[in-house]
């Protein structure tokens, strides 16, 4: 530590006006939390010496490491994971009910999931359709027929359960039927109904187009459509087609050949919605089939057929080969069609067979018109406004287009045209898996219109048909894990962020968090038993959860691989736990924080399920941004394991494994990584923050402290930060007192020429005050004899509301030895507790600094936990634990062990009599509030600290258990220094060795609590009782034995004065009183006393200038 500059010596006590009080500095050297005073003689510190003299280490490690020593962070560690089990132990139901919440939420699923399965799911709709035996017309039983395809179009009042198949199936009903080999159908195209048709086409269809040379776009669109054209030929492929499909299909019931019909010439286009693929084509069966010949515009006129409706497939195809054969050539063809469609029939009529399905058809004969637009924007705006919600004319209507093309730079060696097809009947893809839409008519219509044009009208590449694969039976279950996947498992995962949040903020609101702290508990001991308690709890959770999801067969758990489950569950729980540790530095409240935490786990599910997954399925750039938001990263891999598994259900495969984190779209592998680098980033934001920001966890860091770390590290023989010396501050300029006498304050004009300097107002500082600053100035170093030694400790709040900062305390100089009690007295405002919380931590100094054992509070608060023992002034214990867990938890803070430690709790549980009747094995929450202030005390002074702090020990006590108590205060105070605040004068003279009073925030008497009565009680308290009518005789009385007597209590004749021992003793009183008779003053009763103490402290705070209760 180096001295004073120049080499001057810096003991003494300072005179008035003398400069600046010296700084109090950390220690140099690798010995940061040791501290030196700098102040004293030059030959206790040599100008320019490096280090304090190691005989202050010595002392200090002789006079304070064996008391109370550090314990180590294992031992940290062990006693919270203790007392953490012994709390958990006390609300084994609460745990119990927290980890079967997962259970009850998977039979809630399992339940509504089975009533939904057997009450709405069942039903001849839920099934592969079977042959209708009683077919009756109208339900009369008396007309009734057996039906031998398809389905019954009346009222089934009797079915053959051994004759199923997708022949007497419905379109709905055709996905539970096992189909070996399934139908062809013809490539059809989405057509808006009549009523729905763009306007000025209506009732005719219109396709819509363009293209970068309008010339060359109209030339390609005149071949989207083609006329009919029904020639041999194609009777001729027809026929082979329908013989092969015969030989190789011809035993199938439920096959039916309907590409013949693309064979045959037919464009067609249907207004019906598809269902469930293509077993079935709602087009040409079911309910509501509708069918369209699709022809160019002008042609049903030139057929026959303009405005006919449900034109049989007979005469359609014979009104084409009329159309595109000359007459003779007609005929035949004719006789030669009707043999054809006879044969689909297969002699049964319409419907006895499969092919009767085609034979059977009706269609309306449509015309289609091509109309242009200017270009591809034009284009999309027609077909948006087309929809019947766009209100782009202000109303609601349809003006619908079968299809748009935008030929784009399409030309005899290019071809890239946009296709638009009309999807009405879309289904949205987070809702069912990807079903047929009626696209591949769409682009068979554009590649033979470009073919046509480039290698002319001969060519072409029609699509003859489309078809499923074979599937076999099936049978619907509603699995909820699939349907509200990702957010019923986003709100159930998240339920344990509450729970961790509370926690953490409810040790800060409630100090106990503090309270462990300033007993030695550390921040890394405290992060590292609450992080892993919370990562044990949330794996019994997902354990759970996991486990009975598995066993009722949820397809989230049970499709996927367990593997990449865990690691995804993993990272996430871990990323929670260190949200929950950074969103605990934002609240004070933990029922804030509680109702904060369940808004975001269900606002973010509600946010994911309803904007995200539809960002996810568009495949949006900036969904990985959202995915920033934990919850919003948990919810996308929910629905990447959800998507796998409804994919592993519907196709019969596995789910999500490790070979498909490489799949294109598959989010996972981004999902882990963010989660993983927030969980970093959190848990260094969250450390940081409890650092800089501290809501109830100690005093707070400069922001700029890790750096200033990382500069001790780099050069550790530099010092550390000196505290703000006190002149750096407005405070006022004190002045010694002399002749035992404190002076008053300065006149007004003194006090302008004060400001008018810069300064605060100055001050005549008493000389009890002063002596104890020059005593703590002319200490050299730590020397194990005064545990707490205090320099210019300053403390100014900043001002607030146009107010002036606010000077809570002001130059403190104060030194404590080993075995004093200390006792702070002053009325409420005056600066008690803020010195008070400054030195347990709870504070930082504006100025000044001190040292306890050793180590300056400014730099090495930690290790100044260590030595400490505090009784705050209220309770703060754990209502669960009972007296010895507190105890025993505090004693291994305290590197207590074994027998050592089973010793000192039951030695304290006796010394404030909570041993007998085995009061401290009850929770303290059965603790009355004087039982629960003795175990306070008891905790205080558990471990063996150096120093001890007790704040009101005794309120609420009875008179025998304070008696007792201040027992227990007075046998402990030896090799400690004990700082007691207090209101109870009587307990201050019991109890302390020296006395401080406060008054404004200043240090304005010290001493034992004798020598302040007699050096600033210069009064006799004198009583007097009189009749009331002898009142002013009394008083005349008494001005006569002291003429400054000053009256303070005046009730019924009872008068009470005080008496400057200046001008009258104890002998003349008594002398006064004996002859009062004879100055015919009638005395009931009077009594004479020196001042109390209580006296004292009023009398000297209102001469201050302060008022009790202020």
């Amino acid at each position: 530590m180096t001295g004073a500059p120049g080499g001057e010596p810096t003991g003494g006590a300072r005179g008035a006006g003398a400069g600046k009080q010296p700084r109090l500095a950390g220690g140099a050297g690798k010995d940061i939390e040791r501290a030196s005073l700098p102040g004293a003689a030059a030959a206790a510190a040599p100008a320019g010496a490096d280090r304090a003299p190691a005989g202050g280490a010595g002392a200090m490690a002789a006079g304070g490491a064996a008391q109370g020593q550090r314990a180590s962070l294992r031992a940290q560690a062990g006693a919270l994971y203790r007392k953490n089990a012994a709390f958990q132990a006390r609300h084994m139901c609460s745990n119990v009910c927290l980890l079967s919440a997962p259970i009850f939420f998977c039979l809630m699923l399992l339940a509504v999931q089975v009533a939904i399965n057997r009450l709405l799911l069942t039903g001849a709709d839920y099934e592969c359709g079977c042959q209708c035996t009683r077919c009756c017309f109208n339900g009369d039983a008396g007309n009734c027929s057996a039906v031998q395809a398809g389905t019954c179009p009346f009222s089934c009042l009797e079915t053959n359960r051994s004759a199923c198949g997708i022949q007497f199936s419905t379109p709905q009903q055709s996905v539970f039927c096992a189909i070996p080999h399934t139908s062809s159908w013809p490539a059809i195209l989405q057509t808006p109904a009549e009523g729905d048709r763009a306007e000025p086409a209506a009732p005719k269809a219109a396709l819509l187009f363009t293209g970068d040379d309008p010339r060359a776009a109209a030339a390609l669109a005149a071949g989207l459509v083609s006329p009919p054209d029904l020639t041999p030929g194609r009777l001729v492929s027809a026929r082979s087609y329908l013989e092969a499909f015969n030989a190789d299909l011809g035993t199938s019931p439920a096959t039916v050949p309907g590409e013949v019909l693309s064979l045959l010439g037919l464009r067609l286009g249907t207004s019906s919605r598809i269902q469930a693929g293509l077993y079935l084509e709602t087009a040409l069966v079911g309910d509501a089939a509708t069918l369209y010949a699709l022809w160019p515009d002008g042609t049903c006129g030139a057929l026959g057929l303009e405005g006919r409706y449900n034109t049989s497939l007979a005469d359609m195809l014979g009104a084409m080969v009329n159309a595109s054969n000359a007459p003779a050539a007609a005929a035949t063809i004719n006789r030669q069609l009707a043999t054809l469609t006879a044969s689909l029939a297969g002699g049964g009529g319409g419907g006895a067979s499969p092919g009767g399905v085609v034979s059977g058809l009706r269609m309306n004969c449509t015309d289609v018109v091509l109309t242009p637009a200017p270009d591809a924007a034009a284009l999309q705006r027609t077909l948006y406004c087309g929809y019947y919600q766009a209100r782009c004319n202000g109303t609601p209507g349809t003006n619908q287009y079968a299809a748009a093309f935008d030929w784009g730079a399409s030309n005899a060696s290019v071809f890239a045209p946009d296709l638009y097809y009309n999807d009405t009947w879309g289904l949205p893809r987070n809702e069912a898996p990807t079903v047929y839409q009626r696209v591949p008519a769409v682009l068979s219509m554009a590649v033979n219109a470009w073919l046509k044009r480039v290698l002319g009208e001969g060519f072409s590449a029609e699509l003859v048909g489309v078809m499923e694969t074979p599937k076999a039976a099936s049978k619907i279950k509603l699995d909820f894990s699939a349907l509200l996947g990702p957010l019923f498992f986003t709100w159930v995962i998240q339920m344990l962020l509450p729970v961790f949040l509370m926690q953490l903020v409810y040790e800060k609101e409630r100090r106990l968090r503090m309270m462990m702290k300033m007993h030695g508990l550390g921040d890394a001991a405290y992060w590292a038993v609450s992080y892993t308690w919370f990562l044990a709890l949330y794996a019994a959770y997902m354990a759970v959860f996991v486990a009975f999801g598995s066993i009722i067969r949820l397809n989230m758990f049970t499709q996927n691989g367990y593997g990449l489950q865990f690691v995804f569950y993993f990272i996430f729980g871990n990323n929670m736990i260190a949200l929950s540790f950074l969103l605990s530095c934002f609240f004070s409240s933990a029922k804030t924080a509680t109702v904060f935490a369940y808004l975001v786990v269900f606002g973010t599910g509600l946010i994911g399920s309803l904007l995200l997954s539809q960002l996810i399925n568009a495949g949006q750039w900036y969904t990985t941004l959202l995915e920033l938001v934990p919850s919003f990263a948990l919810f996308r891999g929910l629905f990447e394991l959800g998507e796998y598994a409804f994919l592993a259900v519907y196709r019969s495969s596995a789910g999500m494994t490790a070979a498909n984190l490489a799949d294109p779209g598959n989010g996972m592998l981004t999902t882990w990584l963010i989660l993983g680098l927030e969980w970093v980033a959190f848990m260094a934001l969250a450390w940081y923050l409890e650092q800089v920001y501290a809501s109830g966890t100690g005093n707070r860091r400069h922001p700029l402290y890790p750096l200033t770390a990382l500069r001790d590290a780099l050069a550790p023989g530099r010092a550390g930060r000196a505290p703000r010396p006190s002149d750096e501050l407005q405070l006022p300029t004190i002045r010694s007192g002399a002749g035992g006498r404190r002076r008053r304050r300065r006149g007004a004009a003194a006090r302008a020429a004060a400001a008018a300097g810069g300064g605060a107002e100055a001050w005549d500082e008493p000389d009890d005050v002063a002596a104890e600053r020059a005593r703590v100035e002319g200490m050299a170093c730590y020397d194990g004899s005064h545990p707490i030694v205090v320099r210019g400790l300053n403390k100014t709040y900043a001002a607030l509301d146009g107010q002036p900062p606010k000077l809570a305390v002001r130059s403190l100089n104060l030194a404590i030895e080993k075995g004093e009690c200390f006792g702070l007295l002053g009325p409420n405002g005056a600066g008690k507790s803020t010195s008070i919380n400054m030195l347990v931590g709870l504070l930082p100094p504006s100025a000044g600094t001190a040292l306890v054992g050793g180590h300056d509070i400014t730099a090495a608060m930690d290790a100044v936990y260590a030595l400490m023992g505090v009784c705050p002034q209220h309770d703060l214990l754990w209502d669960c634990l009972t007296g010895a867990e507190h105890l025993r938890f505090y004693g291994r803070l305290k590197g207590l062990t074994g027998a050592e430690l089973e010793s000192a709790v039951e030695a304290g549980l006796r010394r404030v009599n909570l041993w007998n009747n085995r009061l401290g094995d009850k929770a303290a929450s059965a603790y009355s509030g004087g039982m629960r202030r003795r175990l306070s005390v008891a905790i205080s002074f558990t471990g063996d600290p150096l120093v001890v702090y007790l704040d009101e020990p005794s309120t609420g006590l009875d008179p025998a258990s304070r008696r007792n108590l201040w027992e227990v205060v007075k046998a402990n105070k030896r090799d400690r220094a004990i700082v007691l605040t207090t209101h109870s004068m009587e307990e201050a003279e019991m109890l302390c060795d020296r006395l401080g009073i406060f008054v404004d925030g200043r240090l304005v008497c010290i001493g034992n609590p004798k020598e302040i009565t007699s050096r600033q009680g210069g009064f006799l308290v004198f009583t007097i009782a009189v009749p009331s009518d002898q009142e002013a005789a009394a008083h005349a009385f008494v001005a006569g034995l002291s003429p400054s007597a000053r009256l303070t209590y005046s009730v019924g004749g009872t008068l009470k004065y005080e008496l400057p021992t200046s001008e009258v003793s104890l002998s003349r009183v008594f002398a006064a009183m004996a002859g009062s008779k004879a100055a015919g003053l009638t005395v009931l009763d009077w009594g004479v006393a020196n001042a109390t103490l209580e006296e004292v402290f009023i009398r000297f705070a209102r001469r201050i200038g302060a008022k009790a209760g202020d």
